[in-house]
């Protein structure tokens, strides 16, 4: 005879993002417990169910993290690694296509990794960086440039269209930079949405 246990879970979030994960403790065990013949043995299979209703606008980015990773990343967020931390304004999310960085923070943080330095970066163009976005492990080409007229450190390119509208970034939301010396690229953060 095999006895089939019916585990469910449900959690409704009205909050920012859904970042509730189902654990032992929270599942409830169904009073109904159907009892099937079998010839050879009894056997006890949990069945789980969870539903979970989140009535926010980024509730399937977060939910999409694995545990581990979440928590890694949680864990990484607070270890203070994040060299670059911002809070996004209007400006960073507009036309203009980019994302402008304190120039203290720019020349501790940004150029010392550049392919030519700061020369290269006064450039037309800039100098091509790599960005990984590790919440979604995907890596993306933006440049960084030093406007000398504004004294404006920043990164072009595709920061809209590849982070910006892709991440559903808006005014407060803090996001962190650093650079990854093994892998040779920046890597990309959400630290906090508003």
């Amino acid at each position: 005879m095999a006895l089939t246990n019916f585990l469910v879970c449900t959690h409704l979030s009205l909050a920012g993002s859904c970042s509730h994960y189902c654990s032992d403790a929270e599942i409830i065990v169904s009073k109904k417990q159907k009892r099937v013949q079998q010839e050879t043995d009894d056997v006890v299979e949990p069945e789980s169910v969870c539903i979970h209703l989140s009535l926010s606008c980024h509730c399937m980015d977060e939910t999409r993290m694995s545990k581990k990773r979440k928590y890694e990343q949680e864990a990484s967020n607070l270890d203070g690694s994040w060299k670059i931390k911002k809070v996004l304004e209007m400006s960073d999310l507009g036309n203009n296509s980019r994302l402008l960085v304190k120039k203290e923070l720019a020349k501790e943080f940004v150029i010392p990794f550049l392919a030519g330095g700061a020369e290269a970066a006064k450039e037309k163009e800039g100098v091509e960086v790599q960005v990984l976005d590790i919440d979604h492990n995907t890596l993306h080409s933006l440049n960084f440039k030093i406007w000398t007229s504004a004294q404006s450190y920043v990164f072009t390119k595709k920061w809209v269209k590849d982070f910006v509208r892709k991440r559903n970034l808006k005014k407060g939301d803090q996001i962190g930079l650093r650079w990854n010396a093994q892998s040779q690229q920046f890597e990309f953060s959400v630290l906090r949405r508003c």
